[in-house]
């Protein structure tokens, strides 16, 4: 009998980190870009990005207003990182979440192949919060207008790419791109 709790708690166990972890997608998908030779960046939520204009205008929509830290700097591999300087002394700390994003309820990414080809994924925290903000923001009801939602959704998140990109685009968001092989 012992031995069925414990295999019954360690199940409980599993499945429960399993539960935790199955929430988000973003980590599937960004694995997906970089085998398809990309590179993921995080969005700052500074603002004035040509590339993430899209991206303001949905915090427009939303009417939220970001504080202005101009001690973040973004940097590639999604880690932020902080200096504070006091008097003479400089901290230095590396977060790995945006704290901004917990005021949004998304963050933003962008995948790049270093040449031409760019495309967003936004990732928000739940599937619900990814439809209460595509419902309220009319810049990004004008963006997926026309598109197969299944082509632009993965779980939690929403893929956007430029008209000339987009199949492929899909593919790699869906995992469903093959990789072409080198002659």
């Amino acid at each position: 009998m012992k031995t069925f709790k414990k295999v019954l708690v360690l199940f409980t166990f599993v499945l429960l980190i399993g539960s935790l972890t199955a929430c988000s997608s973003i980590n599937k998908i960004a694995k997906n870009f970089e085998e398809a030779g990309y590179t993921s960046y995080e969005y700052n939520f500074r603002g004035g990005s040509l590339l993430f204009s899209d991206i303001d205008d949905i915090i427009d929509d939303l009417n939220i207003t970001i504080p202005v830290d101009t001690n973040v700097t973004t940097t590639e591999n999604n880690v932020i990182i902080t200096t504070q300087t006091t008097g003479t002394n400089t901290t230095v700390s590396t977060i790995t979440t945006n704290p901004i994003a917990s005021i949004l309820g998304f963050k933003a990414f962008a995948f790049s192949n270093g040449l031409d080809k760019v495309v967003i994924v936004i990732e928000f925290e739940s599937e619900e919060k990814m439809l209460e903000v595509i419902d309220k923001s009319p810049t990004l009801q004008a963006i997926l207008e026309g598109l197969d939602s299944t082509d632009y959704t993965n779980g939690n998140c929403i893929l956007i790419a430029d008209e000339s990109i987009y199949d492929e685009a899909v593919e790699i968001f869906q995992g469903n791109y093959v990789v072409p092989e080198e002659e």
